[in-house]
């Protein structure tokens, strides 16, 4: 009586041709590493020329985009596989729980991203709550005052990413304007056991943002809301932040290097607000390449599903960093028809 065939290779993997050769030789395979098996478990494995034997089952925890689902489909609807269990979808289901977190954590990691920012959720009976200032809050009112669940709630979120990202990856959380001084001080108390790269917040008045800081050991990061240099200054001049953040768009680039030049006097690092679009996404990283003070650049990651339509050339990711481009200007173009087309509003990765 024979049971199932199981082959096993190290990290860094067998040559091309004798991984195909052993995925023919097997019952099924237990997808946990992505740079090895990248190649083989899309098209090559589980597409059009089939790899694995009639009746395999293909098992995926890699947490990354090593699976090309589509392929896996086709083959299982045309009978040739036995089975498959998969961790993640693409589209990839809400996030309903703190299990969700540490998933999401996984997944950055595997895909070889080196930080996430997040903003505070609250997980409810009636499902998860976006608390931030402007938005639908739980235990946040509108005078700013968090309630001690709420914080401890915040705190939980942290502790599944930072359990899912390991112990090395960054970790940033946005408050934004979302409470009082006292509030940022209660927040980051409870967070500094997670290691963050940062907590950023939203403070106007430079000697309230500056008492926040001395009184955490959490790096604040702020400013993203100012416009100029001489507003820069006087939270500067009251060693308020850890972190300058520059909306490069809202200044403009030529300002935008000079506020980089000015905190570069203090000693401090700035990095690029960077919501928008994969324009926007170029010419902050112009501005990344161009400043010696640079630490890390927002990027989104899910986005509306024609997101990269509206550019000639969008931008490239490599190994969790956005390749600066090469080409004259900011490397891409607005792409005018797309631009005038209507879009569906669906969301997607980008």
């Amino acid at each position: 009586m024979s049971g199932p065939r199981v082959i096993c290779w190290p990290r860094l993997g067998l040559a091309r041709g004798e991984t195909m050769a052993a995925l023919e030789q097997v019952d099924g395979i237990d997808l946990a590493v992505v740079e090895t098996l990248a190649e083989v478990v899309g098209t090559g494995a589980i597409g059009q020329q089939i790899a694995l034997p009639p009746g395999a089952f293909v098992v995926n925890i890699a947490l990354g985009a090593v699976l090309d689902q589509g392929a896996l489909c086709d083959a299982l609807h045309r009978g040739h596989l036995g089975g498959a269990a998969l961790d993640f979808t693409d589209p990839e289901p809400p996030l309903r729980r703190l299990d969700d977190f540490v998933a999401l954590g996984k997944q950055a990691v595997a895909e070889g991203w080196k930080a996430v920012k997040t903003n505070p959720i609250v997980f409810t009976p009636t499902g998860p709550v976006w608390c931030n200032s402007g938005f639908p809050k739980e235990g946040l009112d509108l005078a700013g005052n968090w309630n001690l669940a709420t914080i401890e709630a915040v705190a939980e979120q942290m502790a599944a990413l930072r359990q899912g990202l390991g112990p090395h990856a960054g970790l940033m959380l946005d408050l934004n304007f979302g409470t009082k001084p006292e509030g940022f001080v209660q927040m980051s108390s409870a967070l500094e056991p997670y290691r963050l790269t940062w907590l950023e917040m939203g403070v106007h008045e430079p000697q309230a943002l500056a008492d926040v800081r001395r009184a955490t050991t959490v790096p604040v990061a702020s400013l993203e809301a100012l416009y100029g240099r001489r507003s820069y200054r006087q939270l500067l001049d009251a060693r308020a932040v850890d972190i300058a953040i520059v909306d490069v768009i809202w200044n403009g680039f030529s300002e935008s290097v000079r506020i980089a030049e000015l905190t570069e006097s203090y000693e401090i690092n700035v990095a690029p607000h960077n919501f928008y679009g994969h324009l926007a996404n170029l010419i902050s990283t112009h501005f990344a390449a161009a400043v010696p003070n640079f630490k890390i650049m927002e990027y989104e990651v899910d986005d509306v599903a024609r997101k990269a339509d509206f550019v000639t050339v969008p931008p490239v990711i490599e190994n969790g960093a956005l390749v600066l481009p090469t080409t004259p200007g900011w490397g891409t173009e607005i792409d005018e028809e797309a631009s005038a087309t209507p879009s569906s509003g669906r969301c997607a990765s980008a």
